[in-house]
């Protein structure tokens, strides 16, 4: 009896079905492997939420500090495997904004990230920076996105969520900043028919301008500015004005270009990330209220409106903070006998030079305007050039 094999394009034909069912399968299997994953690492961090929120309840409700948070959860070291990460003996961070922090000084236990997947190394202490300890999250580089592109998250609640964005750890830790330094203004532009008076030995401008419908720019520079992490805070005085353009650029400027009008002060052409407080009227004629602005030399001022209202007029008295950390620039109010508020934060360059700058450019001014109580505090502070 003969026996008859396959033919080879019979062959061809199994290992292509062969093929077209292994691609129409497999990325079912990943899909299903990562799945199982997700659910795997959810169990987890959820026992992990668990832990954390058990040692608080024997320690006075108490969050475990950072310092010491792995060693005092003493969990089972599989609990600390991500299965996505197999390869970490710990795939979670615990973040450090909820560290040492009372159980009822969290407002909200379902909006407050506990543990998340990801990965820090201990780091010294610096200048600018307190010492940071094995997997514990500061900012977004110590999260991890090993869920189909995303992260996932424990809250204090009990509850994890799959997040697209990292969670705010808190950004990472800093000593208390040098003891302020008063701003002293230097040079000093003034257009024709205005004054600008420095007082208080040169902490204090006062802008003057004629009532009539041409413009007019002026402005100073601080004689200090800083590298690294520092603030600039400052309060505003009367802003009022005749004409319907008037105003005042008050905040820190980067130290990359020069102007490019020499008619107009540096704070007019400045590139990026300066605050601009007080430039809008309300409508027309009256009186000016605070708004802040980031600006950008190449785009036309971006105003992000109704931040302030009538309660942060400049009258008021209230004190404005513009401070850098890290790669963010932070806006603050101080009203008085209020506790400072964060109004806007924005992304800056952080090892740029910035320096108190402050503009005025417009139709008309009355006597009044200005800036007074101009403070800067960094840890690395230095000297501005004359040439600016």
């Amino acid at each position: 009896m003969r026996f008859r094999g396959f033919t080879l394009i019979e062959l061809l034909v199994v290992i292509a079905i062969i093929a077209v069912l292994a691609a129409i399968l497999f990325p079912v299997f990943a899909k299903a492997r990562a799945k199982a994953w997700q659910a795997a690492c959810a169990s987890n961090q959820r026992q992990l939420v668990m832990a954390v929120t058990m040692h608080a309840q024997d320690h006075d409700e108490v969050l475990p500090h950072a310092a010491t948070a792995w060693r005092d959860l003493a969990v089972e070291r599989g609990l600390l495997a991500c299965p996505a990460a197999s390869t970490t003996p710990n795939g979670y961070v615990y973040l450090n904004n909820c560290a040492g922090v009372a159980l009822g000084d969290i407002a909200s236990p379902a909006g407050q990230a506990v543990i998340a997947d990801g990965q820090h190394r201990a780091t010294g202490q610096t200048a600018g920076q307190l010492p940071t300890y094995d997997n514990i999250a500061y900012q977004a580089d110590d999260f991890a996105w090993r869920h189909a592109g995303k992260l996932m998250a424990g809250f204090l609640d009990g509850h994890v969520e799959v997040l697209a964005t990292a969670p705010d750890a808190g950004g990472l830790p800093r000593p208390p900043f040098p003891p302020e330094e008063k701003v002293i203004w230097k040079n000093l532009v003034v257009a024709a028919d205005c004054t600008l008076t420095p007082s208080d030995g040169g902490n204090r401008l006062d802008f003057t301008a004629p009532n009539f419908d041409q413009n007019r720019d002026m402005g100073a520079v601080g004689t200090r500015g800083f590298v690294g992490d520092g603030y600039f805070s400052f309060k505003i005085a009367r802003m009022e004005n005749f004409g319907n353009v008037s105003g005042m650029n008050v905040g820190l400027s980067l130290l990359m270009v020069k102007p490019q009008n020499p008619r107009k002060h540096i704070g007019a052409v400045t590139s990026v990330n300066m605050v601009h407080y007080g430039v809008q009227t309300v409508q027309g004629w009256g009186p000016m209220r605070p708004v802040i602005q980031v600006s950008q030399y190449a785009v036309h001022f971006a105003a992000i409106p109704n931040q302030l209202g009538a309660a942060a007029e400049t009258k008021s008295g209230a004190e404005f903070k513009v401070e850098r950390h890290g790669s963010l620039m932070k806006y603050w109010i101080t009203r008085p006998g209020e506790s400072p508020v964060l109004l806007h934060v924005a992304d800056t360059i952080p090892e740029v030079m910035l320096f108190p700058d402050v503009c005025c450019s417009g139709h008309s001014y009355i006597p009044g305007n200005g800036v007074f109580e101009c403070r800067i505090s960094a840890y690395e502070m230095a000297d501005v050039p004359d040439s600016l």
